[in-house]
């Protein structure tokens, strides 16, 4: 579905607000919990369902969701956060790439794989002899299989251990620079990363960090909850 489009709501059902949480990494920032109240029956509605799942299930499709925490659990981090970073990435759109003279140029898909990445996955399981035109052509539910595979070579390569829980800047550090995961700094300006990503370097000086990543991650959360559901009004 696409990201703009609009969602019917049974008006029968209500939200009730029953707690926040803390987004771990955001700052001056919460996303509200909500459980669903039916105000004619409780018999046929699921109780205890958070807004924000009940919204990426419209959104995106109960099959999404599933697939999307069952990699989460096999990383080790937050689905939601997983969910929250490829938006911020894509749009959560597997087919997003950018063609020049009818050939794909530069990254591609939910987590925007450059040609390092794939080549990253191939030298892992060569079987796979992995494409972008591969990726695009796959279903966000395929291509997640693909993500998850990403997010294990790449927390290797950052040097974390298989049980250290990400959070979300890790997250998106790990998408972004996996070498430099770990450090506040993942890119200065000169090298490839930083120029291919200026855009990042939200105060410009010349270095790309997890607060920009922060500050971009925010831009893009306030897109995806803000005008859909005024979360943070």
């Amino acid at each position: 579905m696409p990201h703009n489009q609009s969602i019917n709501i049974n008006t029968n059902l209500t939200w009730a607000p029953v707690s926040t949480r803390v987004a771990p990494n955001y700052r001056n920032m919460t996303v509200p919990y909500y459980r669903l109240n039916n105000t004619s029956s409780t018999n046929n509605v699921q109780q205890k369902v958070s807004q924000n799942e009940q919204f990426f299930i419209d959104k995106y499709g109960k099959a999404v969701v599933d697939k999307a925490k069952e990699v989460a659990m096999s990383i080790n981090c937050d689905w939601i956060d997983l969910i929250e970073i490829m938006y911020s990435e894509s749009g959560m759109d597997p087919k997003k790439h950018h063609e020049r003279n009818g050939k794909i140029v530069g990254a591609v898909g939910l987590i925007q794989f450059t040609q390092v990445t794939i080549d990253q996955i191939n030298k892992t399981y060569p079987e796979l002899n992995l494409t972008k035109e591969k990726l695009i052509k796959m279903s966000t539910v395929e291509q997640l299989s693909y993500v998850q595979k990403y997010y294990e070579i790449s927390k290797k390569i950052a040097g974390f251990r298989d049980n250290h829980k990400l959070s979300e800047l890790e997250l998106y550090a790990l998408t972004f620079m996996p070498k430099y995961a770990k450090n506040d700094v993942l890119a200065k300006s000169g090298n490839f990363a930083y120029d291919e990503n200026k855009d990042l370097d939200k105060n410009n000086d010349g270095k790309i960090t997890k607060s920009d990543l922060q500050i971009h991650i925010n831009n893009r959360l306030t897109e995806l909850y803000g005008k859909r559901l005024n979360l943070h009004a």
